[in-house]
């Protein structure tokens, strides 16, 4: 019966067009982040999922990246339109994060995509 429910599943999707390049990926964008994941980051871009919100611990995409360095996720999330001056919840922007932690890299690819 599963695999049945499956094969409805899929022909409706076929119907109708939707495919899965469509939708929002299944691994959440702030866990995309974390494992640093830049398809699964440009997937969401694409997909329209706002690059800027906060997750449950008041951080944004941009500054979970700065924190745990993850540098394609960061990439992708500047080329995917983050806002670079969004703040998280205890008011730091990605960059004063990515200077907090020494990431050189980071802060000079924030500061020439146009973050102050």
């Amino acid at each position: 019966m599963f695999l049945t429910v499956l094969r409805a599943i899929a022909l409706i999707l076929a119907l109708t067009g939707i495919t899965r390049a469509d939708e929002a990926p299944l691994l959440m964008l702030p866990v995309a982040v974390l494992q640093d994941n830049a398809d699964v980051v440009a997937a969401h871009a694409a997909a329209g999922t706002d690059l800027n919100a906060l997750d449950p611990y008041g951080s944004r995409p941009l500054t979970i990246a700065a924190t745990f360095g993850s540098m394609n996720a960061l990439q992708a999330l500047i080329q995917g339109g983050a806002d670079l001056e969004a703040r998280d919840a205890q008011g730091s922007t990605a960059l004063h994060i990515a200077a907090f932690f020494g990431r050189t890299r980071m802060v000079e690819t924030l500061l020439s995509a146009g973050a102050d």
